[in-house]
């Protein structure tokens, strides 16, 4: 239970802390049936501002975050659903799926979707329930295995081998034992310039 625990608030601290960084974002409007609003291109085009701010590597990969509200309407999207069509009569759409539609983007991004969702009411009053991350897209620099000068946006910091530890330990009477949880980290915004928000709108 205390993972599960800590695994949440490991997500939102990350999600907070890039929202805060990046500030108010830009718009990214997904219009369907415009033809000059192909969302791809336009994504892409956002890809390169990334790579270039961030001065990427090889090494250093380009990831892409949706927010739940801003997947469904990038997935539904004519100018991306049209891309997946399959067979030669009666025309079928495929599955837009993250592992499909990464191949459409620049480079081939690592494509996730966050679905964590937060109860903002104080205990005892009425649920409210919202997404961490709704209608944004989080373009960023960040590499598989990181070092001290790669640049990425953000990193988490822990102590090698001593994170989410469990133990037990003895009262001071002897009488009972506590189970315990060691967690230790530190989530940090390490390059400001290798990501950029979006804010997704539609019509």
């Amino acid at each position: 239970m205390i993972a599960d625990l800590a695994a949440l608030y490991h997500e939102n601290d990350v999600i907070t802390k890039a929202l805060a960084a990046l500030g108010a974002g830009t718009a990214f409007a997904i219009v369907n049936g415009a033809s000059a609003n192909d969302p791809i291109a336009l994504l892409d085009a956002h890809i390169q501002t990334v790579i270039k701010a961030a001065r990427t590597a090889g090494s250093t990969g380009i990831r892409i975050l949706f927010g739940a509200g801003a997947w469904l309407q990038m997935k539904s999207a004519t100018g991306v659903r049209s891309r997946f069509i399959t067979g030669t009569s009666g025309k079928q759409f495929g599955i837009v799926t993250q592992e499909n539609a990464r191949q459409l983007f620049l480079g081939e991004p690592e494509i996730m979707v966050t679905y964590a969702i937060k109860d903002s009411a104080k205990e005892g009053l009425t649920a409210s329930i919202d997404w961490l991350l709704d209608n944004n897209i989080i373009i960023f620099a960040s590499r598989p295995t990181p070092n001290r000068i790669d640049p990425s946006f953000m990193k988490t910091f822990r102590p090698m081998g001593a994170w989410m530890v469990p133990g037990s330990y003895e009262t001071a009477d002897g009488r009972n034992q506590v189970a315990k949880y060691d967690w230790t980290e530190e989530v940090a915004v390490t390059n400001v310039s290798a990501a950029i928000r979006l804010n997704v709108t539609s019509s």
